[in-house]
């Protein structure tokens, strides 16, 4: 059984390791979590499709799936406005135009042998404290719906997430939905992977409250700090967030000043602060934080979403998202993009498209699927060590003293080592493709090896075990 009441973890030091005893469903949940690889969210499609007459959203077809086979995605996160679908009254039944709509989504997207996340999507936050009996009814009677209808498509590249950033909402009312939901799912389909998130979305490395009995799970996540850098321009918040053009990392040369519309507002405060948090160093923390967390509990982690609006400088877009899926790389926790096409966020320039000649691209031709470390982000003329430059292995990890980097092209590098505090440990120089680093003399726990060149700034994680 699972509980996933960490006060108690807190206090354990971060450089202790520990490795749980699976059950046979969590060794399942392990593997199929590890599977799921690199994949891209179809927002601003399901989300806004909740017309049963007019079909007023962005149109995804079997063209977008092929593209993102191509490049080399591995599996779609399909945001769901089932909210919009199910009545309101029980028996909460969902309607089945859309839910017709939602198979042929489903098959074309199988067809092109790509995994699917099926995403319960709140767009409009219905589930409160004072809602949630009513509208955890109405969750789980939607799933009971959902898991039963697609209880025959293969559960190793099928799962289900039961609800889409529950924030703003207490311990005790989130277990609540999330025990009725897990018990609906469950009378009717025991075989798929439930993707679970908390109730503080954003605080990702605390999972207080949750407290479930299922070990056929995945604990999700999403990042976007700093948020005013990935929500630049975000003047659908409902704070207004009207400044653009800041930079990532923070660069005072070239940081504009604050939009005026933003003085007074809680935007200010982040405006200011950016001097500090501008940086990875408070994600990469986080990172290794709800990783260790997860471990601990014996439960996978995923990176359900992480994005940036395209409002922001393309350079400083696309360093921000190659930072971030280097990190999510290097703890082995796959992700999903957000997004394919459509909304600021948009992987292209043009509005609601994929042509592949408006990806979003720097003046050097390095494109944000590149960026992502797709192996085919290629498709138009690039240069390929930037492909190349993604290539490290390290071997072993964890390992007990000696550690083997190898890098696609012989060419100087430097690896540098550093603590989990930021402690510079040690840095070796190397003309070579492989480099072997001895960290015999110094304690088991987790260290940060910096590993830089012409093309690499990059950072992998290092266990170090007895």
């Amino acid at each position: 059984k699972i509980k996933t009441n960490i006060m108690s973890i807190r206090i354990v030091f971060i450089t202790l390791i520990f490795i749980p005893i699976l059950s046979l469903a969590q060794s399942i949940a392990f593997q199929r979590n590890s599977e799921l690889g690199q994949g891209i969210n179809l927002g601003q499609f399901t989300t806004t499709l909740h017309d049963t007459t007019v079909e007023s959203y962005v149109h995804h077809d079997t063209s977008d799936y092929a593209k993102m086979k191509l490049l080399g995605i591995d599996h779609i996160r399909i945001p769901t406005g089932f909210f919009f679908w199910t009545d309101t009254l029980a028996p909460y039944e969902i309607n089945d135009t859309m839910l017709l709509k939602l198979d042929t989504i489903i098959n074309e997207i199988r067809s092109y042998g790509l995994k699917i996340i099926i995403d319960f999507h709140n767009r409009v936050h219905l589930l409160t404290d004072t809602s949630y009996i009513q509208e955890s009814n109405r969750i789980a009677s939607a799933w009971k719906q959902i898991a039963s209808r697609y209880a025959n498509l293969s559960p190793d590249s099928t799962f289900f997430e039961i609800y889409n950033e529950p924030y703003f909402i207490s311990d005790s009312t989130w277990n609540y939905v999330v025990k009725e939901s897990i018990d609906s799912i469950r009378s009717v389909n025991n075989n798929h992977t439930l993707i679970l998130a908390n109730n503080q979305n954003f605080i990702f490395m605390y999972y207080d409250g949750v407290n479930i009995s299922d070990t056929n799970v995945i604990f999700t996540i999403h990042h976007y700090l700093p948020f005013i850098f990935t929500h630049q321009g975000s003047t659908w918040l409902e704070t207004p967030l009207n400044s653009t053009g800041i930079p990532f990392p923070y660069n005072s040369s070239t940081m504009p000043p604050i939009h005026p519309s933003d003085v007074g507002t809680v935007w200010e405060n982040h405006y200011n602060n950016y001097s500090i948090t501008g940086n990875l160093n408070e994600t990469r923390n986080r990172f290794i934080t709800a990783k260790r967390i997860t471990d601990s509990l014996g439960v996978p982690i995923y990176c359900g979403e992480f994005g940036c609006s395209n409002l922001a400088p393309i350079e400083s877009r696309l360093i921000w998202i190659e930072g971030i899926r280097e990190l999510l790389d290097s703890l082995e926790i796959p992700w999903a993009h957000w997004n394919w096409k459509t909304s600021m966020f948009s992987s292209f320039e043009c509005e609601s498209c994929a042509n592949l000649d408006s990806i979003s691209t720097n003046n050097l031709g390095y494109n944000i699927f590149c960026a992502l470390g797709l192996e085919n982000c290629n498709l138009s003329n690039f240069n390929k060590s930037k492909i190349n430059k993604k290539k490290i292995s390290l071997y072993p990890n964890p390992g007990r003293s000696i550690f083997t980097f190898t890098f696609p092209e012989s060419i100087e590098t430097i690896i540098s080592i550093s603590n989990i505090f930021g402690k510079f440990i040690l840095e070796e120089q190397i003309n070579g493709n492989q480099a072997k680093i001895n960290l015999s003399t110094y304690r088991r726990g987790i260290y940060i090896a910096t590993v830089k060149n012409e093309y690499i700034n990059q950072s992998l994680i290092l266990i170090l075990t007895d």
